[in-house]
C-alpha cells in the first residue's frame, strides 16, 4: 500500500466517522398515558370506594369505577393495596400519591399511574 492510497484511506475513514457523529441519535421518545386512582372512603365502613380517571371527559354523574372486561360488572377490591396490585398487575406504574382531608380523619387518597403506550 502506498502513501497515498493510505492518506485515501484514512481521509474517508475520517469522513464516515464526521458523517455518523453528525447524524443525531434517536432519543428515548416513549410516550406514556396516565390514570388517577381515587380512593374515598365509605361512611360507618372501613371499606373504601375505588374510581379511576382515564382522563376521559367529565360526564355528570358518570360512574368511573373500574368495571370486569369480561363481565362488565364493577370490580370489588379488599382494600387499596388490592386495587393498587391490579393496577401494577395491568401494567401501570405508579407516579405519585397525595391525601386530602383533615387530620385524623379518613381521607381522600389519590395515586397517579403511568403506562408507556407505543
Amino acid at each position: 500500500m502506498t502513501m497515498k492510497n493510505l492518506i485515501v484511506f484514512l481521509g474517508l475513514i475520517g469522513l464516515a466517522i464526521t458523517i455518523i457523529s453528525a447524524v443525531p441519535a434517536k432519543e428515548n421518545s416513549r410516550s406514556y398515558a396516565y390514570c388517577e386512582m381515587i380512593v374515598t372512603p365509605r361512611a360507618f365502613s372501613n371499606k373504601v370506594t375505588i374510581s379511576v380517571d382515564f382522563g376521559q371527559a367529565a360526564r355528570t354523574f358518570a360512574d368511573t369505577r373500574i368495571r370486569d372486561e369480561e363481565t362488565g360488572k364493577f370490580k370489588r377490591f379488599n382494600s387499596t393495596m388490592d386495587a393498587m396490585n391490579y393496577l401494577g398487575s395491568q401494567g401501570w406504574e405508579l407516579v405519585d400519591a397525595n391525601d386530602f382531608g383533615d387530620a385524623g380523619t379518613q381521607a381522600r387518597r389519590s395515586f397517579v399511574f403511568m403506562i408507556p403506550i407505543d
